[in-house]
């Protein structure tokens, strides 16, 4: 039986997530860990140090407007999934076969991924830290809980077993609502569409329309790289809204089927006000 889960430790800073994962790593030995960064995941060579660990811990999982997202997702469903996966090397050859490694995500915040399917938030498995001890560190934690790595080891080997007898991961209610905000977070898309869109029988909306809807959604959210107009398109059409072309008057415009503005419901359903 395999878990190919995706632990993510997610809290403000101070929070103990750094002391958490230097006690994994002290456990589980450095040899057997990686430390890649998440931006980097969809790159080229970017794979070859995981070849043979058994953990990838990814701290301040920060992602660059730059970086290849979609790339990034694909690389972690496809490790996580456990599929084969071939890796390019550096001054070798090319290594093909199924990692081993399970990753840990350290973060302040969840990091900006398009997972549209919402297949990834489905494999994390959240840890939530909710108190800071900024100005009240205790100094010594580190090395205090370095000196009970065996006790760690034994503890752990414990809720292995359990987790094996059980099947599956058990979810504490804080962690379930906070998969919903995941998966919601995790598709900008889907984020938008639940804002912004009325899914809906039969309705038309101007493709311009829903691409300034989304613009303005991006303004109001802080995204300072949107989509392009042929992007949006790409990814709406993968959560099956259809793009069709229709005469409009003497012109042949384009039209998102399926979904109508949520302006447009409230234009719709305003009444005018007697004088």
């Amino acid at each position: 039986m395999s878990f190919h889960k995706i632990v993510m430790f997610i809290g403000p800073p101070r929070a103990g997530k750094g002391v958490l994962t230097s006690a994994l790593q002290q456990v589980l030995g450095q040899e057997n860990c990686a430390n890649p960064q998440l931006s980097k995941l969809g790159e080229t060579y970017a794979l070859q140090e995981l070849i043979g660990r058994r953990a990838a811990f990814i701290n301040d999982a920060r992602i660059g407007y730059r970086s290849d997202r979609s790339a990034i997702v694909e690389t972690l469903l496809s490790i996580s999934g456990g599929d084969p996966i071939t890796i390019s090397r550096k001054y070798k050859d090319a290594w093909t076969g199924q990692l081993s490694v399970r990753f840990v995500i350290t973060t302040n915040e969840i990091p900006r991924l398009n997972d549209d399917s919402n297949a990834l938030s489905r494999r994390i498995v959240p840890v939530v830290f909710k108190e800071s001890f900024e100005g009240r560190e205790n100094r010594g934690l580190a090395a205090e809980i370095a000196e009970e790595r065996l006790s760690i080891l034994h503890w752990a080997l414990d809720g292995l077993a359990r987790l094996r007898k059980r099947g599956r991961f058990d979810l504490p209610a804080s962690a379930t609502d906070f998969h919903r905000v995941l998966s919601r977070s995790l598709s900008g898309i889907g984020a938008f569409l639940a804002d912004r869109c009325m899914f809906e029988p039969g309705a038309r909306s101007l493709v311009g329309d829903v691409y300034d809807a989304y613009l303005a959604w991006c303004v109001d959210q802080g995204i300072r790289h949107p989509d392009t107009k042929e992007e949006l398109g790409r990814r709406l059409a993968t959560l099956g809204i259809e793009k069709v072309q229709e005469r409009l008057g003497g012109r042949r415009p384009y039209f998102y089927v399926g979904i109508r503005l949520a302006l447009d419901i409230d234009a719709s359903t305003t009444e005018e006000e007697p004088f």
